[in-house]
């Protein structure tokens, strides 16, 4: 921020939340391959798999306009989930799942698939970073699409979207017994940690390579706060690992060996080296005495160390499976020239997604399926079914194959693939298919929102791209194989797609091809002894989203279905007692979605239930009990440590994650709530296929989870109810106001801010269960200056901290400046002011980092100004002034700083505690 800025330049409240880059805040990276250094200043490519971000130390890049990403990050770590073996000498990288096997080669044109040569739209290539660390890069879309997968590049955000089959790795789960005795767990077992003891809390780790234990319970890996630490020498010295292990009592230095890779790192500092780069660590590494066994041992965060080490850790519970990199020779690939390429016909994504929205432009495909006609009730029970024919159950086939009458030498080639106009008589979209002398062999596979057809014999212009029809496809796309003569036909399908039937005409020449997607087959409506139910059955299973609801109404949809049942409504003011339910309406848009809207009385409550291909909205006087909060019942198996949770404040929702599907559980067994602060409890579950408690609260309510036998009170209520200190962190800057950028053009202050006052700082937050932090942003988000100042008063916080970096227009000015508002100074009545607390953060900072003190300042910044509470405004460093750049372009620097800013809040809480 400008040593002599005004009020309008300060940052505003973020209300998204999303995950600080992890590698760097530069908008530049330096990376070499192809013997070339490059300073990189093109799009950093983000992915994302069914709208989950892919976490990535390494981003995406474009090279020739396609896009490369890091295999081993963004298809094997990632959910997605595809096994993983390269080869350094045949340079090859060997992907695998289900029943797909795709070989690369480094520097190569060519891949094999299930055998078959095939040609890549790039070669693949070892990208090395400024760290040193070298990635195989493979080009994305070649690789979504090869395994089922869509894939959508949206350049204006630089974001490829991939949708379709995830993989959740299988948790091994394991008791420890002696004696044939289950062990207990006991909360008094305790270790010592760079002089300060810490409680097990029945968190033990025992590690295994390939179900062989490399340690006992003597020497378990333990838990500091989030991270997991392990002893190091007894992972690498295993037989099992391949690795390497020495320690340097003089130097106090640990050095880590895995096949060409050295980590050296140091006790008792986070800073590490690996191959000769510095690396940030989230615990240093340390002699830790483990007082409940008498041992002791250097313990160091196994979880970073994976991570360099590109070794996979899974941990569930009290075992930690690890998978060593696979570096036994694989197939070996011998190329000896590149395949040639119809490079007039080779499109690039830009060019692949523009010429799919002129063809969309072209074509009329906006004729809206015509349902039946309305369809009407004013008693229950009622049922409204679906008119036409049905769907046929070969439809439902994921493989089916054609035999044509084309038997000719030489081979047919395709004409067109063109769509028809969107068909009233069923849920499906029509494609024809037309070739030159007809069609002999054909093979469909519906695999994951992909449907491939392979056509023998059959030529076509490589990369081909045709218009389709939005309801079913969002691309079609062939790729033809000159060494085996065939055609593939790749239809890129939306979700909700479950089928397709295929046809040819007498002369072989033209192949109908049917798309079939999910439909609303039958709606039921009962009442029963004070219920009502509503019933929604489709071809495939369906899900009920909620849009919004009040007392008196609610409103549902249901998506990704051609809906041919038409519209519909049940209306009933006098045959049951109360009018609980006044109107109930159906109704479509004919393409992808249906809307449920419901007028009730305001003492119904109600819930969903999924069996099968229905789906119910129930409703009921009786669905939930009165209690302080909510009170969750566990399955049988799920303890405490299987519990994730996550506080949505800026949605008013708070969501309790548990392992497994156990949907059934709480069908069964509802969760009980107080519905003065709890709207609805929805019960879903996520990609990774476990079940999600989602907790609509009435207003924005903190949340506390206290666990009990079997089951978890969880109580609602005000933040300072529930919590003795409540911070808001303003992490300043956002969005489209980068703040301050750096002398060297390099780094944004929205950027670092966020690394110290989010990224970092979260880190220390879980060693005080009674603090409770709210941040104004957790992402590259712009919000006002006014709901930034506002935002303390809603959340009953007791201070608001705001975090900037400073800039001036010469190099010179540097250190650090704390800012407060003469308005906002009133003495608290715990004896806390503006003025101390601004005083208490300047001490800290400035002794802790060796900054220049520029001393307590006062403005009238917004933030500060409008606040209700004690408030500041940090300026940490110039990024203006070498030295204090310098010192703010490390990780380390940003680490220290959470660090500090931790350790002062609870300084002043300890000086001026609120009495709560």
């Amino acid at each position: 921020m400008n040593f002599k800025k005004i009020i309008t330049f300060i940052s505003v409240l973020g209300l998204l939340s999303c995950s600080f880059p992890n590698m760097s805040f530069a908008d530049n990276i330096k990376i070499k391959y192809d013997n070339r250094q490059i300073n990189y200043s093109d799009t950093q490519v983000q992915y994302t798999i069914n709208g989950s971000k892919i976490k990535s130390k390494y981003p995406g890049i474009i090279i020739e306009q396609i896009s490369l990403a890091s295999v081993k990050e963004i298809f094997v770590d990632s959910k997605i989930g595809l096994s993983y073996k390269f080869n350094k000498k045949s340079k090859t990288v060997e992907l695998k799942r289900d029943k797909i096997k795709l070989v690369l080669t480094l520097d190569s044109y060519t891949a094999k698939v299930n055998g078959q040569l095939e040609t890549v739209p790039i070669v693949p290539r070892l990208i090395k970073f400024n760290n040193n660390v070298s990635k195989v890069y493979v080009p994305a879309r070649y690789v979504a699409q090869k395994f089922g997968l869509t894939y959508d590049w949206d350049s204006s955000t630089g974001i490829a979207s991939m949708t379709g089959k995830t993989v959740k790795k299988t948790k091994k789960k394991s008791s420890q017994k002696t004696n044939n005795k289950t062990v207990k767990k006991t909360n008094k077992e305790t270790f010592v940690y760079n002089g300060k003891t810490y409680n097990v809390k029945g968190k033990k780790v025992i590690f295994n390579i390939d179900n062989v234990k490399l340690n006992n319970a003597k020497l378990p890996g333990v838990y500091i706060g989030k991270t997991l630490m392990a002893p190091v020498k007894k992972i690498f010295l295993s037989n099992m690992s391949e690795g390497s292990y020495s320690y340097n009592k003089a130097t106090k230095k640990i050095t880590l060996g895995l096949d060409d890779n050295i980590l050296t790192m140091t006790l008792g500092s986070k800073t590490a080296d690996y191959n000769g780069t510095q690396v940030m660590l989230s615990k240093a590494p340390n002699d830790i005495i483990l007082n409940f066994s008498g041992k002791n041992g250097i313990y160091a965060p196994i979880e970073d160390i994976c991570n360099l080490f590109e070794i996979d850790i899974e941990t569930d519970q009290s075992v930690s499976l690890l998978t060593f990199p696979d570096i036994d020779e694989a197939e070996e690939i011998i190329v000896e020239k590149p395949l040639e390429t119809n490079t007039k016909n080779d499109k690039k994504e830009n060019d692949i997604k523009e010429d799919n929205k002129k063809e969309e432009d072209k074509t009329d495909n906006t004729n809206t399926a015509k349902p039946s006609e309305p369809f009407n009730a004013s008693n229950f029970p009622f049922s409204w079914k679906r008119k036409g024919a049905a769907v046929p159950v070969s439809a439902l086939s994921a493989v089916q194959s054609l035999a044509g009458k084309q038997n000719n030498s030489s081979d047919s080639s395709i004409v067109d693939i063109k769509s028809l106009p969107a068909s009233t008589e069923g849920p499906f979209d029509t494609y024809l298919i037309t070739s030159t002398m007809g069609f002999s062999g054909i093979t469909g596979n519906l695999n994951n929102n992909h449907l491939l057809l392979n056509l023998e014999k059959i030529t076509s212009n490589n990369g081909q791209v045709y218009a389709s029809n939005i309801r079913t496809t969002s691309s079609i796309t062939t790729v033809y194989n000159a060494e085996t003569r065939t055609t593939s036909v790749d239809f890129s399908l939306v979700a909700g797609v479950i089928g397709y039937d295929m046809s040819l005409s007498e002369d072989s020449k033209t192949l109908t091809l049917k798309i079939y997607k999910n439909t609303i087959e039958e709606i039921n409506g009962n009442y029963n002894n004070g219920n009502y139910t509503f019933t929604f059955t489709g071809l495939a299973p369906l899900t009920l989203q909620e849009n919004g609801s009040s007392d008196s109404n609610i409103d549902f949809s249901i998506h990704n279905i051609i809906d041919m049942i038409g519209s519909g409504s049940y209306a009933n003011y006098a045959n049951l007692s109360g009018e609980d339910i006044s109107l109930f309406t159906y109704f479509n848009n004919g393409i992808e979605e249906s809307r449920i809207s419901l007028s009730k009385s305001s003492k119904l409550k109600y819930y969903t239930k999924q069996t099968g291909n229905s789906v119910s909205l129930i409703l009921s006087k009786s669905v939930l009990s009165k209690v302080n909060g909510a009170v969750v019942q566990l399955p049988d198996g799920i303890s405490e440590d299987d519990i994730e949770h996550e506080d949505n404040y800026f949605s008013n929702n708070f969501t309790v994650t548990l392992p497994g599907d156990v949907r059934s559980y709480y069908n069964a067994n509802p969760v009980q709530y107080d519905n003065n602060k709890v709207s609805n409890v929805t019960v879903t579950l996520n990609d990774d296929g476990d079940t999600v408690l989602t907790f609509y609260t009435t207003k924005l309510y903190a949340y506390r989870l206290n666990f009990a036998k079997n089951k978890i009170n969880i109580a609602i209520d005000r933040a300072k109810k529930l919590y003795s200190k409540v911070v808001v962190i303003d992490p300043g800057h956002g969005g489209q106001d980068p703040g301050m950028l750096s002398m060297n053009g390099i780094y944004k202050e929205k950027n670092v801010v966020l690394s110290i006052g989010y990224t970092y700082l979260r880190n220390y937050l879980d060693e005080d269960e009674d603090l409770k932090v709210y941040w104004t942003r957790k992402d590259d988000t712009y919000p006002t200056l006014k709901e930034r100042a506002a935002f303390p008063s809603k959340v009953d916080a007791d201070l608001f901290i705001s975090i900037h970096m400073n800039s001036f227009n010469t190099t010179k000015p540097n250190g650090t400046e704390v800012y407060y508002s003469t308005r906002n100074n009133a003495i608290q009545p715990n004896g806390l002011s503006s003025y101390t607390m601004a005083s208490m953060f300047l001490k800290n900072i400035t002794s802790t980092l060796k900054m220049t003190n520029r001393g307590v300042k006062s403005n009238i910044y917004v933030v500060t100004n409008m606040n209700t509470v004690p408030a500041v405004l940090i300026e940490f460093a110039f990024l203006t002034n070498p030295d204090d750049l310098k010192k703010f372009s490390k990780l380390e620097t940003h680490d220290k700083s959470a660090e500090i800013l931790y350790n002062t809040i609870e300084e002043i809480f300890d000086n001026y505690p609120t009495g709560r």
